[in-house]
């Protein structure tokens, strides 16, 4: 299922950068951890080419493991929209370092799409 902004489960909050907060009303189970940035990849959503980066990253193309199912035919749908890829987090593997607490989609990849809507950021997620 494709979530908006309006949904209650994610929160997209714009601030100030902030050391991590110490509130445990929005405590995480995960431990912190940063981003890497590397050099930029080419990612297609052609399955000929069958490039598209399946782990962690910021833009491209979604990943699914089942390409034919409503979440992938909903992001095709963002896309054609004018959304794009803003991230994509995959389930934590050795490449991430020591990672503690519970990943809070399962074995799913989640997904954030956004879109400027007449001077309004709009926010998608799902994960599939």
């Amino acid at each position: 299922m494709m979530h908006s902004k309006a949904s209650p489960l994610v929160q997209f909050v714009f601030h100030k950068p902030l050391p991590r907060g110490e509130n445990p009303r929005f405590a995480s189970e995960l431990s912190g951890l940063g981003l890497i940035i590397e050099e930029e990849r080419a990612d297609s959503d052609d399955p000929e080419k069958n490039i598209i980066w399946n782990h962690h990253k910021i833009g491209g193309y979604p990943f699914f493991a089942r390409s034919r199912n409503s979440i992938f035919e909903q992001s095709k749908a963002l896309l054609q929209d004018g959304y794009w890829q803003l991230a994509q987090f995959s389930f934590p593997d050795a490449q991430d370092g020591p990672v503690s607490g519970r990943w809070p989609f399962t074995a799913f990849v989640f997904h954030v799409f956004t879109k400027d809507a007449s001077g309004q950021i709009d926010f998608r997620y799902c994960w599939g």
